[in-house]
């Protein structure tokens, strides 16, 4: 069978409400909400000062970081679905 292929184009919504505590010392807990997609969001990139810290599932909405307390940190999140979007 020949023709156009109709792969996924569409991505993820970006998570919501992106907050951080302070559990303990040096320690900064990111929690998001879930975002939604329509082929499914596969899970999370997690970035701190523009570098990829770690991916998690799609039913992951929290990671905890340690960092020195006295460093500044500027940290993201983006939802990925399986075709990469």
């Amino acid at each position: 069978i020949y023709g156009p292929t109709t792969g996924d184009t569409q991505a993820p919504t970006a998570p919501a409400n992106l907050a951080f505590t302070e559990p303990a010392t040096g320690q900064i807990r990111l929690t998001w909400k879930a975002s939604t997609d329509d082929k499914g969001v596969a899970g999370y990139d997690v970035y701190a000062n523009n570098t990829l810290l770690t991916s998690v599932g799609a039913d992951v909405t929290t990671y905890t970081d340690t960092r020195p307390a006295e460093q500044s940190v500027s940290y993201f999140v983006r939802a990925k679905d399986a075709a990469g979007n």
